[in-house]
């Protein structure tokens, strides 16, 4: 197997665990719970979206359940359209269950989505966002402690 194929079966490994995980945590809680989004939230960010989007992803999914919008055929968008959740069926407890639709790899997808969580005494957006990294981000999906 060469490098591109193990490179393409890492990414493809990782897209099928994020979707996983992802439909998981919309499976397993009811509409609205605060666990739901406690759990969404981590999943988010470990894997780099960054808390802007992730912030804002959280807020449109909290007004969209108060409105109670999220029934099957809802649509859910992101950015500019780039990332979108369509409710595709409800289940048991009304949970519903989601499927993500996306162009090319996942976490690429997210990482043009996001934006790099900096602690609060840095003000102004990385130009290179490499720059601001602790040893833990060689390895995809890896946190390291706010400051």
């Amino acid at each position: 197997m060469g490098f591109f194929d193990k490179i393409k079966q890492g990414l493809t490994k990782t897209k099928t665990k994020m979707d996983a995980q992802l439909t998981g945590i919309f499976a397993a809680y009811e509409p609205g719970d605060e666990e739901f989004f406690e759990d969404l939230e981590e999943t988010l960010i470990l894997a780099d979206t960054g808390v802007e989007t992730t912030t804002k992803a959280i807020a449109q999914l909290r007004k969209a359940i108060e409105l109670k919008k999220l029934r099957t055929g809802a649509r859910v968008s992101f950015g500019n359209g780039e990332l979108t959740a369509e409710i595709v069926g409800e289940v048991e407890g009304g949970n519903r269950l989601v499927r993500f639709e996306y162009e090319g790899i996942f976490l690429e997808v997210l990482d043009q989505l996001g934006k790099m969580p900096l602690p609060p005494y840095i003000k102004e957006e990385l130009q290179d966002r490499e720059r601001y990294q602790t040893v833990y981000s060689k390895v995809v999906g890896s946190a390291a402690a706010p400051t």
